[in-house]
């Protein structure tokens, strides 16, 4: 009699198989309730329970089911992932740790396992973990698309957003299309600056799903953000038109307002707008925006506390969260004390890689007016905020074999080493400019790459590096009034006490490494770039060796036409104005707890005149 129970609970078993695989859920599950009136703790019947009460997110019922389930087989990876999965819907964080712990301990190849273990560290903001632990999942299924797409949005979340870019082209290629997956993609591209693959990927997404008004208006944002302002200002009007609140719109038409002259406009365009509870990114871009132009309008108490607002506001968004806040002030310090032991060596190099030229300095110190003023000379090309260098440097010491963390594993390079960093900087700068870039004088332009300046003098013993100098006070003030990308070092600038930290931090290495630095420097100070531009661009060119060329008398024209990624861009594409000097004393009363700090290199670079 058993055995004939037996065989027909079996026969049973695989018809309830057939039509979960089916997804006829309710005809499996009555089969499975067959089974269990002749065999109540059935393994299998157990487990299909619990996979129907999974999907019908009936947690507790499914925890019954499987936990039933584990008690007769407890090495079944699958088992344990399910659970795990039923145990975390359940807010039971620690059973489901240990549930998806277990499946990997069963099979190191179980990539769902890995997946699941990814986002609760995600959940728990921590990044790093998740996506190394989604490396796994991709390892052990490669065309899993779940975990390719959370890959992708942790990488931009990281500000690695070309990375971002390449997975989300693997799921297109996986033949997946949706809204969704090319707005994500359009707004990698836009992250990195390559303005007009987002276009097309709005437009996709556009295409695909017209009624999303989130995309359109981001589409709009981009065309502002590269001068096409009259489609910019067409797409956001006809946005208005049907939601006259949406946030990204309003701000595009009010950013063109206030390029225009138009303050008054681009006031009212924002100010009357309902922020969001919790707030959102887009509440913080409408106070800076209505921070810029009362400051414009001269509301500087007004402005300061918009700005300060929209800091508070970023302060709080998950994005924030990510890394260890910390971890750009211990970067800066830590090149600091290897600089105290810091022998000059100079490398043998024999390959025929070209100089690049390093264009650093604090940010908002006027790298981007610099830039564009060379970029216009015909025998120069320059890039825009490349990350190449500092992605090469802060994975040094991992690439090297982790015996030493950056810098100190500068100490370490050989001959050998030096030219395959030399190699792979040329690479990725030749992947996003192309060949012929190598045939002109290369401009690096990265105002964060000061911090790296060690760096560069080990692998690049004879490039030149102009360093951009502004006064202290108002460049931690432009800093703290700008909307930037969080990222560890870009979250310095989220109060004015932090900013100012990180500014006499940071020149304090530049100090100290031209002291003890052989590679040719400069000094600009943007202050001489507005008063004379073309003197400036002189000097400029004496500095490297440049022959004389008249398209740089306008260059602002040629800026015009380019897209520049970084806050500036308005600023440098129109002819040099003089209203940023000075800016910080309307705001001296706000700054004054710190201006002390700011003392002595407003005195070293020569501001206290």
């Amino acid at each position: 009699m058993k055995h004939k129970d037996s065989s027909k609970c079996e026969s049973l078993i695989q018809e309830a198989h057939h039509y979960h695989q089916q997804g006829e859920i309710e005809k499996a599950e009555a089969v499975c309730r067959k089974v269990q009136r002749i065999q109540p703790l059935n393994f299998n019947a157990l487990q299909i329970l619990g996979a129907i009460a999974l999907k019908r997110h009936n947690y507790q019922q499914a925890i019954k089911f499987l936990a039933a389930a584990y008690d007769i087989h407890r090495d079944i990876p699958g088992l344990n992932v399910n659970l795990g999965i039923a145990y975390k819907h359940d807010h039971q964080f620690e059973q489901a740790k240990i549930c998806f712990e277990r499946a990997v301990s069963l099979d190191k190849n179980f990539g769902s396992a890995y997946y699941y273990l990814a986002i609760m560290q995600i959940d728990e903001k921590s990044l790093l973990s998740g996506y190394a632990l989604l490396r796994e999942s991709e390892r052990c299924q490669p065309g899993h698309v779940p975990t390719l797409e959370l890959l992708a949005r942790i990488l931009q979340q990281l500000g690695r957003f070309d990375e971002a870019v390449n997975y989300y082209l693997r799921i297109l290629k996986s033949g997946v299309r949706s809204a969704e997956l090319y707005f994500a993609l359009g707004l990698a591209y836009q992250s990195n600056k390559s303005y007009q693959d987002a276009v097309n990927a709005y437009s996709m997404a556009i295409d695909l799903n017209p009624e999303r008004i989130d995309i359109q208006a981001k589409l709009a944002d981009v065309l502002e953000s590269v001068n096409r302002v009259e489609e910019a200002r067409a797409h956001a009007e006809s946005i208005l038109a049907i939601e006259p609140t949406q946030p990204i719109a309003n701000l595009v038409i009010s950013r063109i307002e206030r390029h225009a002259g138009n303050l008054s406009v681009a006031r009212d365009q924002l100010q009357l707008l309902p922020l969001h509870t919790p707030p959102t990114d887009s509440d913080a871009a409408i106070l800076t925006e209505l921070g810029m132009i009362r400051d414009r309008l001269g509301e500087y108490e007004s402005a300061y506390d918009a700005f300060t607002q929209a800091n508070n506001i970023m302060a709080s968004l998950p994005e924030a969260q990510i890394g260890d806040p910390m971890q750009a002030l211990r970067l800066v310090a830590s090149c600091r004390n290897w600089l105290d032991s810091y022998s000059d060596i100079q490398p043998l190099i024999t390959d025929n890689l070209p100089s690049p030229v390093f264009l650093v300095g604090f940010p908002r110190s006027g790298t981007t007016l610099t830039e564009q003023i060379l970029a216009a000379h015909v025998n120069v090309a320059t890039s825009d905020e490349l990350p190449a260098l500092h992605n090469m440097a802060i994975t040094l010491g991992e690439k090297l074999g982790g015996m030493q963390e950056y810098p100190a594993c500068l100490d370490s390079l050989t001959t050998e080493d030096i030219h395959q960093l030399r190699e792979l900087y040329w690479t990725q700068v030749i992947a996003v400019h192309g060949e012929s870039i190598i045939e002109k004088l290369f401009i690096d332009k990265n105002p964060l790459n000061i911090i790296h300046l060690g760096f560069i003098s080990r692998i690049f013993p004879e490039s030149k590096v102009i360093v951009v100098l502004r006064d202290p006070r108002d460049v931690c003030l432009s800093c703290f009034m700008q909307l930037f990308h969080l990222n560890e070092s870009m979250m310095q600038f989220l109060s004015m006490k932090k900013t100012v930290d990180y500014y006499a931090a940071t020149m304090n290495l530049w100090l100290a490494y031209r002291e003890k630095l052989s590679l040719p420097w400069m000094e600009l100070r943007y202050e001489d770039i507005v008063v004379d531009s073309a003197e400036a661009t002189r000097t400029l060119k004496d500095f490297l060796g440049l022959v004389e060329s008249g398209t740089q008398e306008a260059f602002y024209k040629q800026a015009a036409q380019r897209p520049i990624s970084t806050p500036s861009y308005h600023d440098v594409s129109t002819p040099v104005y003089s209203r940023a000097k000075g800016r910080w004393r309307h705001y001296a009363d706000q700054m004054e707890p710190v201006l002390s700090t700011l003392a002595p290199y407003v005195e070293i670079f020569g501001y206290d005149k």
